[in-house]
């Protein structure tokens, strides 16, 4: 009875047709239910998946193990296929993180527009090749990876840090300094080791800025006790390929000096010193805080320093 009922692949879809109808109503559960427990020790017989691929096969607004087509995403809580749209308001900010072995699962299910993901039914594997530096001051030129000038001499030296390409990560190197000592020293000193505003939480601290945040060896990240130091954030020195600055040459001091007008207001360089439409309790309630990605950092501690808690 089974072979009579079920023959082919092609058999199963008019079954599930009948009663998984794609004319836009409500399906049946009562009706669906009766489909699956027919249905089901056929396609055990015949190897077809497990997933009750056949059912869902006429279906194209329903995930297929997880799967849609192209240019469609599958909604993870509905498991229904949508069109591919970026969830939030910053992806295109961080395009060039899309391949970036640290933020790759989080952007392709937060930015699957802008990262590309939907434009194909599965995630193609980034090919494993070996991934290194060949300057050991590539972690100070990070910011110039995608300068034009730049772009290319930094492509071929610092491969690993302008996201060229996937650096292998094993369990003995998962724990380092990638952003260099000096960078990790600073993000240290402004609590960020146990903060995770900009570090992607504990394990991307580890691998980020592991040795300086204490964080190898099993321990947890972060000073026992954090120090905020005065004054900005200081990014290290640039070497080379950055052309030497050219001196600057100034005429003589004039005899004649122009009056000054009266001091302007110093702001401190961190508090809370906003002075436009709203206010830093709202700025924190909206979660401006911890979104260092969209605000910089030294605009946040000059602005709602204190407010935010990074004074």
């Amino acid at each position: 009875m089974a072979s009579s009922l079920v023959q082919t692949k092609s058999a199963c879809i008019k079954v599930s047709e009948r009663a998984y109808p794609l004319n836009g109503k409500m399906w049946q559960p009562v009706v669906l239910l009766l489909v699956i427990a027919v249905v089901t020790p056929v396609l055990a017989a015949l190897g077809i998946s497990k997933s009750y691929e056949c059912i869902f096969f006429t279906n194209p607004s329903v995930c297929i193990n997880d799967q849609c087509g192209p240019g469609l995403m599958c909604d993870q809580e509905t498991k229904t296929c949508e069109q591919c749209k970026d969830r939030i308001p910053w992806c295109e900010k961080n395009k060039g993180h899309c391949k970036h072995h640290v933020y790759e699962k989080f952007l392709a299910d937060r930015c699957p527009a802008t990262c590309g993901v939907c434009e194909v039914n599965t995630l193609s594997p980034i090919e494993e090749v070996e991934c290194v530096d060949k300057s050991r001051h590539c972690s100070r030129n990070v910011h110039n990876c995608e300068n034009p000038k730049f772009k290319k001499f930094l492509e071929e030296k610092c491969p690993m840090t302008c996201h060229i390409c996937k650096p292998r990560v094993t369990q003995t190197d998962q724990c380092s300094d990638f952003w260099g000592s000096d960078m990790c020293e600073q993000l240290k000193l402004q609590g960020l080791c146990t903060s995770f505003i900009a570090l992607p939480g504990e394990a991307g601290v580890k691998e980020l800025c592991g040795i300086t945040c204490g964080c190898c060896d099993g321990q947890p990240c972060g000073p026992e006790e954090l120090v905020v130091p005065s004054g900005r954030l200081v990014e290290p020195p640039v070497d080379s390929p950055m052309p030497p600055m050219k001196p600057v040459i100034r005429p003589p001091f004039p005899d004649y000096v122009k009056p000054m007008g009266p001091p302007r207001e110093v702001i401190p360089e961190c508090g809370d010193n906003f002075r436009g439409k709203g206010s830093c309790a709202l700025f924190k309630k909206k979660g401006y805080c911890e979104k260092i990605g969209f605000y910089g950092i030294d605009s946040i501690r000059k602005y709602c320093g204190k407010t935010c808690g990074l004074c």
